[in-house]
Parts: C-alpha cells; structure tokens; sequence
C-alpha cells in the first residue's frame, strides 16, 4: 500500500488455489498533534482464473473387452480432474485420434 494514496497493491501474484481470500486491517492516520488513527478490516477475495491443466487420474488405463459384444457396450471409464473452479474446470473429453471402433462420452469420460 501507497501511504498518501490509500491504494492496494500486490507484492506478488496470488494463487486462488493456495489460498482463496484475505483479511487486512489498515490503518490511517493524520498528521495532527496528537495523532489520530482509525482502522479498518479489509477482505480481499481472490477469484479464479483458468491457470490449471487437466490432471489424469492414472497416466494410461488398460481395459479388458469381449470380442463380438454390441454396439454400445462399456469398455471402462477414464477420470481427469482441474483444480480451477466452476467453468474453468469443465472438462471435455475426446479420442486423439477419433477412432471406427470407440468411443467416449465427451463429458463423462465412459
């Protein structure tokens, strides 16, 4: 903070998924004789960005399947999450590349 300006500034970049929000009390005082000071409490909530990779739950999955099974049977499931929050942690999911013979539910993962 700027002592004559009563602007907040960063000391260094906040990372909303150490920590989420903060508490300061600030002071203010004059330059009378006495001094006089008031205080207030200031919050500071840090907000989202979308700064995190999916994670994998498992870096490769191997699934046993039946030869002749129909169209639409389960072969497994694969789990990815992001540490980001709300949309920013939406995730999709597609095969790479798209391929005759699977397929994946592109929000589930199944």
């Amino acid at each position: 903070m700027f002592s004559n300006t009563g602007w907040l500034y960063l000391k260094r970049p906040l990372d909303r998924e150490s920590r989420d929000r903060y508490s300061l009390r600030v002071a203010a005082q004059d330059n009378g004789s006495p001094v006089s000071t008031a205080t207030a409490l200031v919050t500071v909530v840090v907000t989202d960005a979308n700064d995190n990779d999916p994670a994998f739950a498992a870096a490769s999955y191997q699934f046993t399947v039946e030869e002749n099974l129909p169209r639409g049977a389960r072969v497994g499931r694969i789990a990815a999450t992001d540490a980001d929050l709300g949309p920013n942690a939406a995730l999709s999911f597609t095969l790479i590349p798209a391929n005759s013979s699977f397929h994946v539910n592109h929000v589930s993962g199944k």
